[in-house]
């Protein structure tokens, strides 16, 4: 074997999704019991591959889009976790403190794109950041 042969063809994303979309996905509806979420984690790991993870330096590529996705279904819990809390305490509500529907998504996408923002905060800064932006 000549050392040329033994260096491996660059990995571009189209090989990357045609070659292990079908894995990823089985391993998500695995992992998350729901076609639906598998799906959407899947497309949602190679979008954020997209978006800027190379590919040059990738030596196992079902570990590194595992660590990708398992990235992605973090956020994922993350926004079902805060939906679930947002929903708890509407239903707590008197009917006339209730805001409008749209006001509860609204709230919910902007909490859910400030996220990773808090996330690299430490808590100081974060607690003084979110009570800044709560208050007005």
């Amino acid at each position: 074997m000549s050392p040329s042969s033994a260096i491996a063809s660059p990995l571009t994303l189209a090989s990357l999704y045609s070659d292990h979309h079908g894995w990823l996905k089985k391993w998500l509806t695995h992992k998350l019991q729901s076609a639906y979420d598998a799906d959407d984690v899947a497309q949602d790991t190679f979008v954020r591959i997209m978006a800027g993870e190379s590919l040059l330096t990738i030596r196992d590529p079902k570990s590194f889009l595992c660590t990708i996705a398992k990235r992605v279904m973090i956020d994922l819990f993350r926004r079902n976790a805060l939906e679930r809390a947002w929903l708890d305490m509407l239903s707590q509500l008197p009917p006339e403190l209730s805001p409008h529907r749209s006001y509860g998504r609204a709230s919910s996408n902007c909490y859910s794109r400030l996220m990773p923002c808090w996330t690299g905060l430490t808590q100081k800064p974060g607690k003084r950041f979110c009570s800044r932006s709560l208050k007005g």
